[in-house]
């Protein structure tokens, strides 16, 4: 689903980190808070960098995908009017051109998104003028409460509604500090400083969307910096965490990922990949169990 104009919030745009489930996500700004360079990265050495730039105006103009910062997966070009607002939208892959068209109400706001001529998209706003719901011609949509935060996301996928996902989000006042979300069985919860820093990200798996039954807890230091993941397993329903594995982060002072080691449930060092200062993989040691070592160079 196209990208919305603004009056929602993403609980992911206000985090300079996030931890997926396979991997790390960082991100480079300038000094006027623009993200320039967005790094995804898994533990098998998979890498997805993307590379933005901006016009005159300080919006948007490109974003670049690279597969290990090289090859061109993906790019997008961004035109806007006279008044600063997104009139269209150009995506282009190996599959060929997609141009998205953007029209607005008389309150400034998107009302629809045409996909190479078709109608696509349609924004529904309260009267508050605040987006409640997007919903596409392929019966996706996404919801948002009386603040314009993102409630619900459904997402059919193909002709069956076997495969169809929704994903819940239960976003707590910035007070609490904590923004939980629901998609399907995986359960995250995210707690927040008073400076607005993430200091924890807990993820749940949940078997029958019942009870917990893996957890993976996720440590930052007061900047932001994942420093340490650790997978857990129940040993019974809700009884106590075994912990199954263990990561540590450092970082060189730019904020890019120096390096991750790995270690299993017992202490003992498996693995660690290192990257150099603009974030990309170039090393991983695997420590085997006869004492060996295993260098990758990429």
């Amino acid at each position: 689903m196209v990208g919305c104009s603004g009056s929602s919030s993403d609980i992911k745009e206000s985090l300079t980190e996030e931890t997926l489930p396979y991997g790390v996500a960082f991100r480079e700004v300038n000094d006027l808070g623009q993200t320039i360079l967005e790094v995804k990265s898994d533990e098998h050495g998979y890498q997805q960098t993307h590379k933005y730039t901006y016009n005159a105006d300080g919006l948007k103009s490109t974003e670049r995908i690279f597969y290990m910062n090289h090859h061109l997966l993906f790019s997008i070009e961004y035109y806007y009017d006279a008044s600063l607002k997104l009139i269209k939208q150009v995506d282009l892959d190996d599959e060929g051109n997609t141009t998205l068209l953007y029209s607005y109400d008389n309150n400034g706001n998107i009302s629809s998104v045409s996909r190479n001529g078709l109608p696509f998209d349609t924004y529904h706003y309260n009267e508050n003028n605040v987006l409640e719901k997007i919903e596409n011609t392929k019966g996706n949509y996404t919801l948002f409460d009386s603040l314009g935060r993102k409630t619900e996301f459904y997402e059919k996928m193909g002709a069956s509604e076997e495969y169809s996902e929704i994903s819940k989000y239960n976003q707590h006042e910035k007070v609490s500090g904590i923004i939980k979300e629901i998609s399907g069985e995986i359960e995250l919860l995210y707690i927040y400083n008073d400076n607005g820093f993430i200091t924890g990200q807990y993820q749940d798996i949940l078997e029958d969307g019942s009870f917990p039954k893996y957890t993976t807890v996720f440590k930052y230091n007061s900047l932001g910096q994942l420093i340490s993941v650790m997978d857990y397993t129940y040993s019974t329903p809700l009884s106590e965490l075994i912990l199954d594995a263990n990561k540590i982060y450092t970082y060189y002072s730019n904020w890019i990922i120096k390096d991750i080691t790995s270690y299993d449930s017992e202490g003992i060092k498996e693995y660690i990949t290192y990257f150099d200062n603009s974030g990309t993989l170039t090393k991983k040691t695997t420590f085997n169990s006869d004492g060996s070592t295993t260098v990758e160079e990429f």
